[in-house]
Parts: structure tokens; C-alpha cells; sequence
């Protein structure tokens, strides 16, 4: 089996955002052989939605790298109560954390990426404030990353969540450079989007 490159791998795993896009596909007219999954999480979600007072959801089942489920429940707010259809478009916020998590574990698992190797492999410039220990982003991986245990802050001095208006995504990841660590790498659990950001 021919190993995948970086651009192929990308490509495939584009795949489940984009089909969001795709026309409705009904799993009982093209996979049948999903119906036993698909019917009892239908119900599943409507159920949720009331007991979590969920205006709406929408869901994409990809099977064999195709759409083989979207639907639309609810409406979008309570105020329009615009119907939630297969296109409709919602503000992705942290659920691109889910998207990032599961494309470099699918890397891992094909072998071209390191969970232990140091991000300064892959950014060897990068660099970060620590009154702990010097080069401390020597000692960061992607596990530690993924896993919330590299040290960092929530938030960076460019392009944070109370600065909508920014440069670029470029200043942004050059910006974490100035932050401060809140503890030594590794050694702690601490919520930061920044970890998600170089990732």
C-alpha cells in the first residue's frame, strides 16, 4: 500500500467539511445497510435537543469517505425559527478543535506525524516566554498540545477573542511568541486555544 503524502492526506481529510455543502442524501435510498444507526440517532438527537432546550443541530455521517447522512433539526434561533437545512451555516467556533484533533491523529496513525517529535521540528522558529525553564518549546509536542499540558495561556496578545479585527492568522501565531507560560511544559492541565492555533 502506497504511504500517503501531506497533500493527499489533506485532501481527504477536507473531504467531511466540504460535503457539508453537498445536496441531502437520504441513508435509506443510498445506504440502506446504515438505516439501524442512523434511525435510532435521529431519535437520539431530538431527544437531547429537548432535554438540553437545543434549538437546533445539524449532523453529517460520512461512510467510505462519502456523505451518507445529513439532516438539518430545529431552527437556527428562536426569534426567526429559520428551518436548520443540510447547507445551512453555522459559526464553527471550538468545534474546529474536533476537525484539527482527528486530522493529525489520522496523520499519526498513517505515519506522518509524531506525537512526540517537538513542534519546533515542523516550527523551528517558533519560540515562547517561560519563567520556568529556558526553550521551552523545545520540550512541546502535539501530545502535550492535544492534551492541554503545554503551559500555555488562553489567549494571544494578536488576534484573541476580544480583538476580532487582526493583521492576519500570521501575526496572530507570531504574537504567541510573546506570551508567557502559566507553568512549566507539560506539567499541568490549562485550557488554551493557542495550543490548537500551532497545532
Amino acid at each position: 500500500m502506497r504511504r500517503p503524502n501531506r497533500r493527499s492526506f489533506l485532501l481527504g481529510a477536507g473531504l467531511a467539511a466540504a460535503s457539508a455543502y453537498l445536496p441531502q442524501v437520504r441513508a435509506e435510498t443510498h445506504r440502506p445497510d446504515l438505516r439501524s444507526l442512523i434511525d435510532p440517532e435521529g431519535g437520539r438527537t431530538r431527544e437531547a435537543m429537548a432535554r438540553e432546550d437545543i434549538p437546533g443541530v445539524a449532523v453529517c455521517l460520512i461512510h467510505d469517505g462519502e456523505p451518507a447522512w445529513i439532516e438539518g433539526f430545529g431552527v437556527t434561533d428562536r426569534t426567526s425559527k429559520r428551518a436548520i437545512k443540510p447547507d445551512t451555516i453555522f459559526s464553527i467556533q471550538s468545534t474546529s478543535k474536533h476537525f484539527t484533533a482527528t486530522a493529525i491523529m489520522l496523520a499519526v496513525q498513517r505515519g506522518i506525524l509524531d506525537l512526540d517529535e517537538p513542534i519546533t521540528s515542523w516550527l523551528p522558529d517558533f519560540t515562547v516566554q517561560s519563567r520556568f525553564e529556558s526553550a521551552p518549546q523545545k520540550k512541546m509536542t502535539l501530545r502535550l498540545l492535544l492534551g492541554n499540558r503545554a503551559g500555555f495561556t488562553h489567549e494571544a496578545p494578536v488576534g484573541n477573542n476580544y480583538d476580532p479585527g487582526f493583521p492576519s492568522f500570521e501575526a496572530h501565531v507570531r504574537s504567541i511568541s510573546q506570551t508567557w507560560l502559566r507553568f512549566p511544559v507539560g506539567e499541568a492541565y490549562r485550557h488554551s486555544d493557542l495550543r490548537f492555533v500551532l497545532v
